[in-house]
């Protein structure tokens, strides 16, 4: 049985995990902060960036990718939409399926 905090912890991923990597061509940058003009005038976040990282930059992408393939998408009426073709991040299948999207992802980028 989980505790609440487990529980809170693991709604909290689920609920607003988004991810602040950022890929331009062969070039990935991570973030703590959205890519917004308050980010570029009023902020001095950290960032990390990475030039000419091409197979880093494939990877980051397709993880993006692949993540918002099983992933709630907000609608343009404010509803919560999923693509077709996966169970909904609700869906107990959700769990195998993504754990197998993420092996082929991790394989297909071996080195």
């Amino acid at each position: 049985m989980k505790s609440a905090g487990e529980a809170g912890g693991l709604r909290e991923i689920i609920g607003v995990h988004h991810m602040k990597l950022h890929v331009f061509d062969d070039n990935v940058m991570i973030t703590g902060a959205n890519l917004s003009d308050d980010y570029f005038t009023n902020r001095q976040d950290r960032c990390y960036v990475i030039l000419g990282a091409k197979h880093l930059a494939d990877f980051v992408s397709d993880l993006n990718d692949t993540i918002s393939d099983v992933s709630f998408r907000l609608g343009v009426e404010g509803n919560l939409e999923t693509t077709p073709k996966f169970p909904k991040p609700s869906d107990k299948k959700w769990k195998n399926t993504f754990t197998q999207l993420m092996k082929v992802l991790r394989y297909s980028h071996r080195t």
